[in-house]
């Protein structure tokens, strides 16, 4: 039995999860000069290509992996939403705070989930990535690279 999803813009189109996600878990999928391409908009500044809103985005990520079969789709996204529970906490304090992380940190949380540590650039794919990437700028303040939670007090035009 194959796992499938229904398509938001078309219900009656179903998208084959595996298909779609087989080969970005393995990092051998095209999407990801995408990712790298048109998610940098400053020298020192890239943009999620994911377009929900970071109070949306927990809980599209949450579904992803009930519809996969991938062990290695189903660790990035388990390391991705321990991450972005990492941002919401922050934020959720008070509503002028600003979920924040080093992107050192966030990288060694994320390498957690797995056997042997990915790559640092397909942990920056996967972040950025348009459908199960988090909702956050990657910036660098003081020469420290950040990833900060996109939401309604944070936006790429702080930065640019």
């Amino acid at each position: 039995m194959v796992d499938m999803e229904i398509n938001r813009s078309n219900p009656e189109k179903e998208v084959d999860i595996e298909e779609k996600f087989t080969d970005i878990a393995t990092g051998q999928y095209a999407i990801q000069s995408k990712a790298r391409s048109e998610s940098c908009v400053g020298k020192h500044l890239r943009s999620s290509l994911q377009t929900c809103k970071a109070r949306n985005n927990l809980d599209k990520l949450e579904g992803l992996p009930k519809c996969t079969k991938s062990k290695s789709l189903g660790k990035t996204l388990n390391g991705l939403i321990y991450i972005l529970n990492q941002l919401l906490v922050q934020s959720k304090h008070s509503i002028n705070a600003i979920g924040f992380i080093s992107f050192k940190d966030a990288y060694g949380l994320y390498c957690g989930f797995f056997d042997s540590a990915p790559e640092e650039a397909l942990f920056r794919d996967h972040l950025l990535h348009e459908d199960h990437g988090l909702c956050v700028i990657i910036t660098v303040v003081f020469g420290k690279r950040y990833i900060l939670l996109k939401n309604e007090e944070v936006s790429v035009q702080d930065f640019s």
